[in-house]
């Protein structure tokens, strides 16, 4: 009896570990979302900066953004594709990327507000208190 108890306690340990959340070539939730953090900035620099300089083309730029990002993260183009397809397929799983991302970006708005107040701040001048009659 104490062994069947021994086997049902193992079953039970390695049952409740953690479970692989995408499949194999998929990226990682936690990674997918860097990337894409980044992947969305390159592509808003090169529409609202670099389509602006008229000795650059910025399709062409962007390329070179994303092959950077995809770089640094050491992905290639397909895996991120093949990623963004899966989280697209699934929107469950990226509606929380997305609400992870959109947490992120206010929380860069408001430390960027921060630091900006922060030099800026003046304490507001105390008001006298009037006496009542």
């Amino acid at each position: 009896m104490r062994k069947l108890f021994a086997v049902f306690i193992l079953i039970l340990f390695f049952s409740c570990g953690k479970k692989k959340t995408v499949p194999d070539g998929i990226l990682e939730p936690h990674k997918m979302q860097s990337v894409f953090w980044d992947y969305i900035r390159a592509d808003a620099y090169s529409r609202d900066f670099i389509k602006k300089d008229s000795t650059k083309n910025d399709t062409t730029e962007n390329i070179k953004l994303q092959n950077r990002i995809f770089s640094f993260y050491k992905i290639s183009r397909q895996d991120f594709y093949k990623s963004y397809d899966y989280y697209t397929d699934r929107p469950d799983l990226m509606n929380v990327l997305m609400d992870s991302m959109i947490a992120k970006q206010n929380r860069f708005k408001l430390q960027k507000q921060f630091k900006i107040n922060r030099h800026n701040f003046t304490p507001p001048a105390r008001e006298k208190s009037i006496k009542a009659d």
